[in-house]
């Protein structure tokens, strides 16, 4: 699988968030981040993001059976891309993931995690980040996108 830091900043929030807790459910947690400096290339065009954050929300709850899921979504807020000739874009939707997991079994984490990023430029729609990766035992990663982090 390449290399992601999106997918590798999400990895670690859920991965903190993989420390048992109480029974209860305990209300979502709220982080931000800033992904100034990241690059996405769109066909030929390298995108450099130069404002906003990032907020994920994130839950996790013991079920039934012993077993924790972990929800999240991450959601840029003010994000915007800009090119080579200056042009900006707006970078709008949502990484969201699902996970059950056992906190005693290492590698025993089954859900998805899913990137819909469009860019969205003067003329409209630039290009998007479709990227699912569902975690079953191994690693399924699906790229449907124009755009790739780089």
């Amino acid at each position: 699988m390449r290399v992601r830091l999106s997918l590798a900043l999400v990895a670690c929030v859920v991965g903190a968030g993989l420390i048992p807790t109480t029974a209860a459910a305990d209300p979502p947690t709220e982080d931000e981040f800033s992904p100034v400096g990241d690059q996405f290339l769109c066909g030929s065009t390298l995108l450099t993001v130069t404002s906003g954050t990032i907020v994920i929300r994130a839950h996790e709850h013991e079920l039934e059976s012993g077993l924790f899921r972990a929800i999240f979504v991450s959601l840029p807020e003010g994000v915007t891309a800009t090119d080579e000739e200056g042009v900006v874009y707006r970078v709008v939707g949502p990484v969201h993931g699902n996970f059950t997991f056992d906190p005693e079994v290492e590698g025993s984490e089954v859900g998805f995690i899913h990137e819909k990023l469009n860019f969205i430029g003067p003329g409209g729609l630039f290009g998007t980040e479709d990227l699912r990766v569902r975690i079953n035992g191994e690693e399924i990663e699906r790229d449907e996108g124009t755009c790739r982090l780089v």
